[in-house]
């Protein structure tokens, strides 16, 4: 069964997703402490990880996630660039003045506007370019989560929001 559970551990962390089907899970915007994702995780298979778009403060533990998970991250080309620029990132924000080196192996380059299955999950991306150039959001069978997309006409996913039935 689909369900979805959403944490924040800070208030300058961003929301952290676990969306589960039966025992395995994928993980949008690993944002906040490893070990309180780990707890939310428990004995779960991580299918894969996705990236909303490329702000620091969506990503603050994937670093930590591939290296403990046997998986990938799945994002936008321009949102892999964020992953090693301070400044892009806005993770100088946060006072972080050098980000991880990624193996390059476990970033997978996610096409505008596709459909994508990652282990159980079939998924619809859609690129909403607008709050950055990376940005987009993720549909699954029973809603879809994005953090911070807007349209040219219309404000999609303010702060981080999850619309599930």
């Amino acid at each position: 069964m689909l369900s979805v559970e959403t944490f924040c551990d800070s208030s300058i962390n961003a929301n952290t997703y676990l969306i589960t089907n039966n025992n395995h899970v994928l993980i949008i915007d690993p944002a906040n402490n490893f070990k309180t994702l780990q707890r939310f995780i428990g004995d779960k298979i991580v299918d894969g990880v996705i990236l909303t778009h490329g702000h620091y403060d969506h990503f603050k533990t994937l670093k930590e996630v591939l290296d403990n998970y046997d998986t990938k991250c799945y994002l936008h080309k321009e949102a892999i660039k964020k992953l090693s620029d301070v400044n892009a990132s806005f993770a100088i924000a946060f006072g972080v003045n050098k980000l991880p080196d990624y193996d390059m192996s476990k970033l997978v380059a996610i096409n505008e506007n596709t459909n994508l299955t990652i282990g159980s999950f079939t998924l619809k991306i859609w690129f909403t370019p607008g709050h950055t150039n990376c940005s987009i959001i993720v549909f699954v069978e029973k809603g879809f989560v994005g953090a911070n997309s807007v349209r040219p006409d219309r404000l999609l996913c303010p702060v981080g929001h999850l619309l599930w039935k």
